[in-house]
């Protein structure tokens, strides 16, 4: 994990460069480093037996969100404002290392560390402009169709 706030030049670097892949990867907004270090955010990777990257998460500080509405064709945010403590901004996994639980394992990792001292339990997460694969993962990990959404800044 990398907390982008507290990182080194260097390892903030290297984490943009990541997530700038990643973004070319999912159609996603290219972040500066300051755009990046400038909200509490954390780098989640899964390095691989091979020392590659097979999969990572970046997960930032919220405080609410939003039901999603799935309508055909179509999802929208809906309801009333939850609370809410970590957005997923991006999750992603290399095309190898897909169904063999790189995700679940990175979104473990965001549960257990991403408040210092505090398990977060799967209902104070929420995704971000989930992909049709990333809707389906939120699915099944969150059990709902209507899992937390929120609006990245």
């Amino acid at each position: 994990m990398v907390d982008l706030q507290t990182a080194s030049r260097r390892e903030l670097q290297r984490a943009l460069d990541l997530i700038n892949y990643v973004n070319a990867q999912l159609g996603a907004v290219v972040l500066s480093a300051e755009e990046l270090a400038m909200r509490q955010r954390k780098l989640f990777v899964h390095v691989g037996a091979r020392d590659t990257v097979d999969g990572c998460v970046l997960a930032e500080a919220i405080e609410g969100a939003r039901r999603l509405k799935s309508t055909p064709g179509a999802a929208m945010c809906a309801g009333e404002v939850v609370p809410a403590a970590c957005g997923i901004s991006r999750i992603w996994v290399a095309p190898g290392a897909r169904r063999s639980g790189v995700a679940s394992r990175l979104m473990d990792a965001v549960c257990a560390h991403f408040v210092y001292g505090c398990r977060l339990s799967l209902d104070k997460l929420a995704f971000t402009q989930p992909t049709a694969d990333g809707r389906a993962f939120a699915a099944r990990l969150f059990g709902r169709e209507d899992f937390l959404v929120y609006a990245e800044e």
